[in-house]
C-alpha cells in the first residue's frame, strides 16, 4: 500500500491492468496513464470545489438574512420599546395579561414579560395590578401553581385581588394548600368568580380577623352548602349566584346588580326595600309547594320598577 500525502491525503496512482500485453502493445507510457488518472482527479476535485463554494455563498446569504432580522427585532427591543413611557407600557402589558388569562403560566404574561429585558422586568415586577389576577382553570394542576400563587400575592402587595376559579370537576384535598394561600389574602379580594362543584369550600376558609372588602362576586356551584355570614359585612356592588339569597346574607345598600334565587313575593319584595341602588336584577322564584322553578315575568319586573319609583 503506497502512503497518501499528508497534507491533501492524495495517494499515488498504481496501473492495475488486467491485459499487460495490451498496453505494451499499445506503446503508452507509465506517465501517460498517470496524467489521465490525475486529470480525471482534478476534474473531480473541480466539481467538487463549484458546489462547495455554491453552498458557502448560498450559506454565507442566509447567514446574512437572519442576521439582518435579529438585528431588526433586537433594535424594537432594546431602543424604540424603551422611548415608551412607562404608563404606556404598562397598559400593553395589561392587554398581553387579558390575552393569555386562562390559568397561572409562567410562560405567559405578565410572567413572560419580564424575561425581555431588565426594563421590561423592572416595570413588570413594581406594578402590582399586573398580578392582580388569579386565575385557576381545569389547565392548572396543584404544583408549581401553589408556588405561583404564593409568588403572585407577593408582587400584588395590597392591590384589590380578582379571584377566578373555574373548574369543572370535583375539588381533590390537593388543592387546600392552594386555596389556604388564597385564604391569606382575602383582606384583598375585590372581584371572586367562582364556578366550581365545591366552591363553596373555598369560602369556608375565609377566616381571617379582617372584613372582607368584595365588590363583586359570582358563585356558580352545584351542590348544597351551609349557610354562611361571612359576606353579610362586604360592600357588594355586583352579587349573582345560583343559589338562595338566604343561604348567603349579604349588605344589600351597595347592590347595583344582582342575580339570586327568592322565596317568595314578600323575600322579592324586601329585597326591594333594602337595596336602594339596584339598577339591574334578575331574579329567579321557587314556588315551595311544586318545586318549580320559574323566571320573573314583565309584569312583575314592571311592578318592581313602580315600587322602586314610589319608594
Amino acid at each position: 500500500m503506497k502512503a497518501s500525502c499528508p497534507e491533501c491525503g492524495f495517494s499515488e496512482p498504481s496501473a492495475d491492468y488486467q491485459d499487460l500485453t495490451s498496453l505494451l502493445r499499445s506503446g503508452a507510457s507509465y506517465e501517460d496513464v498517470d496524467s489521465a488518472i490525475l486529470h480525471h482527479e482534478v476534474v473531480h476535485l473541480e466539481a467538487e470545489l463549484v458546489a462547495l463554494t455554491s453552498l458557502l455563498d448560498e450559506t454565507h446569504r442566509k447567514h446574512t438574512k437572519v442576521k439582518l432580522a435579529l438585528d431588526s427585532r433586537n433594535s424594537l427591543i432594546r431602543a424604540h420599546i424603551r422611548r415608551l413611557p412607562r404608563e404606556l407600557l404598562l397598559e400593553v402589558f395589561h392587554h398581553l395579561q387579558n390575552e393569555s388569562d386562562s390559568g397561572i403560566d409562567s410562560m405567559r404574561a405578565p410572567w413572560i414579560c419580564a424575561q425581555i429585558c431588565s426594563f421590561w422586568r423592572d416595570t413588570c415586577l413594581s406594578s402590582p395590578s399586573l398580578f392582580a389576577t388569579i386565575s385557576v382553570d381545569n389547565e392548572c394542576s396543584v404544583y408549581p401553581i401553589t408556588h405561583l400563587v404564593s409568588e403572585v400575592l407577593r408582587l400584588a402587595k395590597s392591590h384589590p385581588l380578582t379571584i377566578k376559579i373555574h373548574r369543572r370537576f370535583l375539588i381533590n384535598s390537593s388543592f387546600n394548600d392552594l386555596f389556604d394561600h388564597l385564604a391569606l389574602s382575602s383582606e384583598y379580594w375585590s372581584h371572586v368568580d367562582i364556578k366550581i362543584v365545591e366552591g363553596y369550600n373555598l369560602l369556608c376558609l375565609l377566616q381571617g380577623p379582617r372584613p372582607l372588602r368584595l365588590h363583586h362576586m359570582t358563585l356558580e356551584v352545584k351542590r348544597p352548602f351551609p349557610r354562611t355570614d361571612r359576606l353579610s359585612s362586604s360592600p357588594l356592588e355586583y352579587f349573582s349566584h345560583n343559589g338562595f339569597l338566604c343561604d348567603v346574607p349579604i349588605t344589600l345598600r351597595h347592590l347595583r346588580h344582582l342575580s339570586i334565587y327568592i322565596m317568595d313575593s314578600k323575600e322579592f319584595w324586601d329585597v326591594v326595600d333594602a337595596a336602594a341602588s339596584l339598577e339591574i336584577s334578575i331574579v329567579l322564584m321557587i314556588i315551595s309547594k311544586k318545586q318549580h322553578r320559574q323566571a320573573v315575568t314583565q309584569s312583575i319586573i314592571g311592578s318592581f320598577s313602580d315600587h322602586v319609583s314610589g319608594t
